[in-house]
């Protein structure tokens, strides 16, 4: 196990033992596709910054107003709203 030593603030030396060790690598880069089951594709689609989509964060202009929508009037009168967020999500290549 690595150790190391560091002084207190009364100067005496202080034996530590970390407790754990985090190497941190990136899940995917920006030229790597994200493989799923959730498109037709087996792939994420990529967002405007770059980054790819996951189902929660896609077509959130749609979602916003049919989730409040849901929330003030009850799903029964939005379905409007419902099939224009589904629509987003099937033109980004997502199984809904």
């Amino acid at each position: 196990m690595n150790h190391f030593f560091v002084r207190g603030s009364d100067n005496k030396k202080l034996l530590i033992f970390p407790l754990l060790l985090i190497h941190l690598t990136p899940v995917a880069t920006m030229t790597e596709s994200i493989k799923t089951t959730s498109t037709h594709s087996g792939e994420l689609p990529i967002g405007k910054d770059g980054k790819p989509l996951k189902p929660c964060c896609a077509c959130p202009e749609t979602k916003k107003v049919r989730d409040q929508c849901i929330f003030d009037k009850g799903e029964e009168h939005c379905q409007d709203l419902i099939d224009a967020h589904l629509k987003c999500m099937r033109d980004l290549g997502f199984k809904i």
